[in-house]
């Protein structure tokens, strides 16, 4: 299946890659009330709970379920001790996972992304 994973090659001085090279991420599900945070433009590491605006789509061996329970994790993790699972809505959170898949089909695996807004588009090279 097509997911979203950090990729540090490839980044740019302007970009911020602090999530885990490799590892799943989403767009941040509970996003900051400030303007200047990195969540605004940024994706997260499930695991890591940590930001990155470098970012591709990799085939992964990973079945739908155990995809919404990483991103169930992940969604925890970015609410702290403010959320529990049962306080999770599961139709949102199905509905938050499987977008991100849809997305994902849209693209090759290794090209580099970016998020625009609630979008996510190819990286365009400026000519020199």
């Amino acid at each position: 299946m097509k997911v979203f994973i950090s990729r540090a090659d490839g980044a740019t001085p302007a970009d911020l890659c602090e999530a885990l090279d490799g590892e799943l991420v989403t767009m941040v599900a509970v996003p900051c009330s400030d303007p200047q945070c990195g969540s605004h433009g940024a994706m997260v590491g499930v695991g890591s709970g940590r930001f990155t605006t470098c970012f591709t789509v990799a085939d992964r061996d990973i079945t739908f379920t155990q995809y919404v329970a990483a991103v169930r994790d992940g969604v925890l993790r970015q609410t702290g001790a403010v959320a529990t699972a049962d306080d999770l809505d599961e139709a949102e959170l199905l509905s938050f996972a499987l977008r991100h898949v849809q997305m994902a089909r849209g693209f090759r695996p290794g090209e580099l992304l970016r998020r625009v807004h609630s979008q996510v588009a190819p990286r365009r090279r400026l000519a020199a």
